[in-house]
């Protein structure tokens, strides 16, 4: 699935009496995507489906997170992310007009009868990366520099890219899942973006999950 499908693609599970609908979304694509993942969602919660999606939060006052979740990410989380995309596609041209960031998920049905957001907060993130890396060192200029542009300094290198990547993906999917299982609902719906569905399908087939249907 690309950013110009107009169709969101999910796979179907089951193991016994539960069923599970994964849905794996992009953050930036057409509106007629974000439509029609709206209406399934909308489908699914009105069949008793239970939504599940993802975020990671980070509270804006605490500064040191924010820095090294800046490390781990290569992006500026203080920024947001719908600013790094006006970053990237400054004077769009063509069918690149038509990209947009994906809505809130309590704009595409989510209520708080309906659906969790369920995923780790930044600062579990970065606990877990420096159990497993060490810590992540951050010098004058990186909180010189915070939410400052105009400071011009050497600021401490970025993490490697691997282990980003176990910090972005692979602890998250295993704690997401983990905690979608033991809340044990018998029909769950959940959105997250397509990067996590890689590691959260043999999740759920080493627990048991049979996939029944796929489309793509």
């Amino acid at each position: 699935m690309g950013a110009f499908d107009e169709k969101v693609q999910y796979s179907y599970y089951q193991k016994n009496d539960k069923s599970l609908v994964i849905i794996p979304n992009i953050h930036v694509a057409v509106e007629e995507q974000f439509n029609d993942l709206k209406f399934k969602i909308d489908s699914l919660t009105q069949q008793g489906y239970f939504l599940y999606y993802e975020g990671v939060n980070v509270h804006i006052t605490d500064t040191t997170t924010i820095l090294k979740a800046n490390k781990i990410t290569g992006i500026e989380n203080t920024k947001g992310l719908k600013t790094q995309f006006d970053k990237i596609i400054k004077n769009p041209k063509g069918r690149m007009q038509r990209l947009i960031m994906q809505p809130k998920f309590t704009s595409l049905g989510a209520t708080e009868e309906n659906s969790k957001n369920m995923d780790l907060t930044m600062r579990e993130v970065v606990d877990k990366y420096e159990e497993k890396f060490g810590e992540i060192i951050l010098n004058d200029c990186d909180y010189a520099s915070f939410n400052n542009e105009d400071i011009k300094c050497k600021k401490s290198p970025d993490v490697p890219r691997e282990n980003s990547k176990y910090a972005m993906t692979e602890i998250r999917d295993q704690y997401i899942v983990n905690q979608i299982i033991k809340e044990g609902k018998d029909k769950v719906v959940m959105v997250y973006g397509k990067e996590h569905y890689k590691g959260m399908h043999p999740l759920f087939i080493e627990n048991g999950y049979q996939l029944i249907d796929s489309l793509k």
